[in-house]
This record gives C-alpha cells, sequence and structure tokens, in this order.
C-alpha cells in the first residue's frame, strides 16, 4: 500500500508526501530486519522533508536514522538531539516508537562516550534546526559512496544495472517506486554518459566495462 502511494506521490513531485512514505517504509524495514532498506528508505525521507520544512515526520526521520547508526555515537547524539529539540519548541510529542529511539540512543552514547562528552554532544545537537540535522546525516553518505564508473550518479547507476537484466522502464520504475518518466530520463542520461545508442549496446557497456554492480 505504501509502495503504491510512494509511486504516485513521485509521479506527483509531491515532496511531503513522498517523505511521509519513505520514512515509515523505512521504519517497517528496520521492523523486518533491513537495515540496508531502511537506511536508503530514512535518507530519502530526509531529502524530501527538509526542503519543505516539515516537523513532525522529519523528526521521526532524524531519530529512526539515528538508531540505526549504534556504531557513531556522537552522530546519533547529534542528529537526534536536534530532533527531539526542534519537536520540543513545535510543541507536541513524538509517538512512542520515535520517543524510544531518541531515549535509546541518549541511553547509548553516554554509555559509550561518557557522561560530559554525550552532554556536550547533545546540547550541541539541540542547537541545530531539523535541515541542519538532515545534512549531516546526508553528507556522511555522500562521503560514503565512491565515484560512479563512467560518470554516472547512484540513481543512474541502480538503474543500469536493472536495464542490464532486461528490466522495462516500467519494471523498473516499479522496483525503485519511482514514475516511468523519471527511469526514461536517468536511461537517456546513461546512453548518452556510455556512449550507447539504446539498450542493448547499454547492457553491453555495462558487461564489457565492469561497471555492474553485481
Amino acid at each position: 500500500m505504501l509502495e503504491r502511494a510512494l509511486a504516485t506521490l513521485t509521479a506527483e513531485d509531491d515532496q511531503w508526501g513522498e517523505g511521509l512514505c519513505h520514512t515509515y517504509l523505512g521504519l517497517s524495514a528496520r521492523e523486518a530486519g533491513r537495515f540496508d532498506a531502511a537506511e536508503r528508505h530514512l535518507l530519502r525521507a530526509m531529502e524530501r522533508l527538509a526542503p519543505v520544512r516539515d516537523v513532525a515526520i522529519l523528526g521521526i526521520a532524524l531519530a529512526a536514522y539515528g538508531a540505526l547508526e549504534l556504531p557513531r555515537a556522537p552522530r546519533r547524539a547529534l542528529v537526534l538531539a536536534a530532533a527531539a529539540a526542534a519537536r520540543d519548541g513545535a510543541g507536541g510529542r513524538y509517538a512512542p516508537r520515535a520517543q524510544a529511539d531518541i531515549d535509546r540512543v541518549r541511553a547509548d552514547a553516554t554509555r559509550t562516550l561518557g557522561a560530559e562528552k554525550a552532554t556536550d554532544a547533545w546540547e550541541q545537537g539541540s542547537r541545530l534546526l531539523f535541515a541542519q540535522a538532515a545534512a549531516l546525516a546526508l553528507a556522511r553518505r555522500s562521503r560514503q559512496e565512491p565515484p560512479r564508473p563512467g560518470g554516472l550518479t547512484r540513481r543512474e547507476h541502480e538503474i543500469v544495472d536493472l536495464v542490464a537484466a532486461g528490466l522495462t522502464n516500467a519494471q523498473v520504475a516499479q522496483r525503485l517506486q519511482l514514475s516511468p518518466r523519471t527511469v526514461e530520463n536517468h536511461v537517456a542520461h546513461a546512453l548518452a554518459k556510455l556512449g550507447a545508442r539504446n539498450r542493448t549496446e547499454l547492457a553491453a557497456r555495462l558487461a564489457g566495462s565492469d561497471l555492474s554492480s553485481g
């Protein structure tokens, strides 16, 4: 149901709606133990929600993402503190699951860092705006991603892999929860970047140049 809603909202370029769907798809993936998928959804939620200055849903995404970042206690403390502080200032309370994420991360950070460093990180994070906290999380992802062969973006590379596997644009759109027009545009860009004239050549270039992620 959320996947269908996301496809519709993406086609309409509804940023807030996309962010909402990605947030709850991320929460569902985390509950199912699919942590990579959860991280992808939550980061995408931040990308879509931060520009529209959302408060409630972006806070939930930040809290959930922070809980996924258990090895990086300072970062978790900063991100979740920002979520907690901004929501407190705006009024209202988080749902129990989001509040539990915040509480657990704060406790873990304190045990890992010690009380003094954890308190400093919490206070520093509490001064961040939601958009600034989201930017911290998204900056970490950017640093982790290696350069893509052929000048392809992360999304173009993902789509090219699926095209090479024989999927149609419609099937790729459904798989990645994008609009068919968006997929068409990405395929066209990939064709130009790799110097391929059609999908068959694109698949051949992929196989012959070690671009495939598989």
